[in-house]
Formats: C-alpha cells, sequence, structure tokens
C-alpha cells in the first residue's frame, strides 16, 4: 500500500506539492488564532470571533499590541487589563458575600440579655480573677443564672 501511496504522490504535479506548505500554514494559523479565541472568551464572554475584537472599545490598543507581535490572546490581556482587573475584584467580592451569608445559617445565635440583672463591680472583678477567659456575656449569663437559682 505504501509503493503505491509513494508512486501517486510522486506523479501529482509540481505545483499542487508546493501549495501544500502554504496550505498546512494556513490550517495551522486558522487553528492558533481559533485557539485564542476561545481562551479570550473564557476571560470574557462577549468576544466570540475576531470581529468582537476589532470593534470592542479597546480596540485601537489591542491593534497596537498586535504591532509590536503579540498573539491575540496576549494582545487582548494587555489592552483590557483594567478591565479585567475590575471584573475579578467584583467575583472576589461576590463570592465573599456568597460565602458570608451562605454560612450565617451556622453561627451561634447571640443570647438576649434584656431584663437580666448587670453585674456589679465586684462580681464582676471576682468573675475575671477566677476564670480570666470567660467574656463580658458569659459572665452576664452566669451571674443571672446563678441570682435566678438563688431566688
Amino acid at each position: 500500500m505504501h509503493e503505491q501511496e509513494t508512486r501517486q504522490a510522486a506523479q501529482q504535479p509540481a505545483a499542487v506539492t508546493e501549495q501544500a506548505p502554504e496550505a498546512a500554514a494556513d490550517l495551522r494559523t486558522e487553528g492558533l488564532v481559533r485557539e485564542q479565541i476561545a481562551r479570550i472568551t473564557a476571560l470574557d464572554p462577549d468576544i466570540r470571533g475576531v470581529e468582537d475584537l476589532l470593534n470592542m472599545e479597546q480596540k485601537e490598543a489591542f491593534r497596537a499590541y498586535l504591532r509590536k507581535g503579540c498573539d491575540f490572546y496576549d494582545a487582548y490581556r494587555l489592552a483590557c487589563f483594567d478591565k479585567l482587573m475590575e471584573r475579578a475584584r467584583a467575583s472576589a467580592a461576590q463570592q465573599a458575600r456568597n460565602a458570608m451569608s451562605g454560612k450565617r445559617h451556622l453561627q451561634a445565635t447571640t443570647a438576649r440579655t434584656v431584663g437580666a440583672l448587670s453585674v456589679p463591680a465586684e462580681e464582676m472583678a471576682l468573675y475575671r480573677a477566677l476564670n480570666p477567659g470567660m467574656s463580658d456575656g458569659e459572665i452576664q449569663n452566669h451571674y443571672n443564672k446563678f441570682v435566678k437559682e438563688r431566688s
């Protein structure tokens, strides 16, 4: 089978074989452009093709980076750096808000001290001396529980 393919390739006109490297280079270039557009679309869903790149607000900066030798992806990132950073900042802030509100139901509720007796200064000093790690709220709750049990 290989001999037959080799003979057929040798018999093809010279013009066809001369055009093959150029056609292959065009296909490689087209593939690279498609790959870079896909990477750009991952950063900015509004960009779906070369036309979108050439019509965007930062098109002049994009073209300048292309003239300097950057590929499409790098030229887009450089031309739209501020836009991409602002989008990333907004996304991070939203994720933080989502994380906080998503876990709010797991937080312990604070004890309500409405109607509670205030802890006298002498008692507060004694609590702090005996239990230095207790918070004011914990001291208040324990004192009120103790007073209530004694009554």
